[in-house]
């Protein structure tokens, strides 16, 4: 009797300890599988930080470069503007320095009394005038 307890003790003993050895085994490999999903979902997290970062970039040097051409395109017109207004005063001088030569009559440095009108005739219709001076005005 002693015997075949001592055989289902040293049995009991056996088993208890395999399946110990088994429990730290899984347990082991719960942990281990643990470690590498961490450093896995890690390396997934700093690289979608890195992809963000990268978009975030493209698109601000896409803003920057579309409103660097519309600031050109800006500049351009204004040139052009700034262009055309000098050429403008430029034909303005050139046309009344030739005409001014050309011109038949004189033009006057000051409004002067038209030397058409009589001292009689002022040009009123009143028939009478005032040393010449009447509504009749040389430009």
């Amino acid at each position: 009797q002693q015997g075949l307890c001592d055989g289902f003790y040293g049995v009991n003993t056996s088993l208890l300890t395999g399946f110990g050895n088994v429990t730290n085994a899984i347990a082991n490999c719960c942990c281990e599988t643990n470690r590498n999903i961490e450093r896995s979902t890690c390396d997934i997290v700093n690289a979608i930080h890195g992809e963000g970062e990268a978009t975030r970039a493209m698109i601000t040097n896409n803003v920057i470069d579309g409103l660097r051409d519309k600031l050109a395109e800006k500049d351009n017109l204004y040139q052009s503007a700034t262009n055309q207004i000098s050429q403008i005063n430029q034909t303005r001088n050139i046309v009344d320095t030739v005409i001014g030569a050309l011109r038949p009559t004189p033009i006057p440095a000051y409004i002067t009394c038209s030397p058409y009108t009589t001292v009689n005739n002022c040009g009123c219709g009143c028939g009478g005038g005032y040393g010449g001076f009447g509504n009749n005005w040389a430009a």
